[in-house]
């Protein structure tokens, strides 16, 4: 959590600035759909990458530091996205708050939480 601070206040900062870009896309709903639609597709590529290393952590524990550095790129990208992304409903920043949380739990992240 220490290590991600830093890019989720700026993640957090430029969110604060893409509100207004959000809004404009929402009453379009056309290209805020197709803005979820990317960033959804990036986060399942970047969950089976964190989910594989997980694994491995898990399942050898001399290696853990070494996948910890292997999958820190994925997890700040990962975190980056998910406090970038739009919350159009109030379901969906329960949602954000989960991937958050299986973020943090790295290697003992699960998707079933």
């Amino acid at each position: 959590m220490a290590i991600t601070m830093p890019f989720r206040f700026v993640g957090t900062l430029l969110m604060f600035v893409l509100t207004p870009v959000y809004l404009l896309m929402q009453a379009l709903k056309l290209p805020l759909l197709l803005l979820l639609m990317v960033f959804n597709l990036v986060w399942v590529v970047l969950v089976g990458a964190i989910m594989a290393l997980a694994k491995l952590s898990k399942g050898m524990p001399p290696i853990r530091a070494v996948s910890f550095v292997i999958a820190l790129p994925f997890l700040l990208v990962a975190d980056f996205l998910v406090t970038i992304s739009p919350a159009p409903m109030p379901s969906d920043a329960e949602a954000k708050l989960l991937k958050w949380q299986f973020l943090e739990s790295f290697p003992y992240c699960s998707l079933t939480q």
